[in-house]
């Protein structure tokens, strides 16, 4: 995925060299980005953990107790979209959300739940849905092909944790307990948690109105992510450098 990520941006890049247009940014231009990316958080290896706390507090790259066994077998990458407006040649600000999720399969220690054994592992569908706002400098340059921009986004991530009808444990408090309750993965079935990323960025026109991107952040919610861009209403003739 990696390889095709940079395949796709090289390529563009080359066709956006060969119809030398103009991609600076414009006072008052609207631009419309969608694209995929990558996170760490999110790649079906469970060890790198989540930024919210489990149900039982489980540190990923120590001990997995009281988890007998864990695993993320089917993820979906990044999926996001943002929208920027330019409030001078060098400023723009905007919106942003992204969207993926995976699924956790995951057993518990019959030690800390007493119990039936467990001959399948319960079923977690754990989303993170992320909205935020976008502030851009766009780095001055005479460049007629690339546009580079620096940024800061901060948001809120909502996660939110849908458990299969099998995930019911046996917490055990005497022979009168209460009877098996449904349990979550995370600590809570939906939780809210603030974001902040940073990030460099560059937007390549293949015509006055349609162009690629590619981004690279730090923090959440991806660390590198590539699309399509669409311009609204610029103000500059094609092909025309920006001031």
């Amino acid at each position: 995925m990696k390889k095709r990520i940079i395949l796709f941006f090289l390529f563009n890049l080359l066709i956006a060299f060969a119809f030398r247009v103009n991609a600076q940014q414009e006072l008052g231009q609207i631009v419309i980005s969608a694209g995929v990316g990558y996170s760490p958080e999110f790649d079906g290896a469970v060890y790198f953990g989540y930024p919210v706390s489990t149900k039982h507090n489980v540190d990923w790259n120590a001990d997995n107790y009281p988890y007998a066994s864990f695993s993320c077998p089917t993820y979906t990458m990044n999926v996001g979209g943002s929208i920027d407006f330019g409030l001078s040649n060098l400023f723009s600000i905007g919106i942003a959300g992204s969207y993926q999720d995976e699924t956790m399969l995951w057993t518990l220690t019959d030690n800390q739940y007493p119990g039936p054994p467990y001959s399948y592992p319960c079923s977690d569908q754990i989303s993170r849905t992320n909205l935020a706002l976008r502030f851009l400098y766009h780095v001055p340059s005479h460049n007629k092909v690339v546009d580079f921009y620096l940024g800061v986004r901060p948001g809120i991530s909502i996660w939110h944790d849908i458990p299969s009808q099998n995930n019911t444990v046996y917490t055990y408090t005497g022979p009168n307990g209460p009877p098996p309750v449904p349990e979550t993965f995370i600590s809570s079935p939906t939780m809210n948690v603030f974001s902040l990323q940073f990030l460099f960025g560059a937007q390549i026109c293949i015509n006055n109105l349609v162009g690629v991107h590619f981004n690279a952040g730090i923090g959440s919610p991806y660390l590198a992510e590539c699309g399509l861009t669409l311009r609204i209403n610029p103000n500059q003739d094609f092909g025309t450098p920006a001031n």
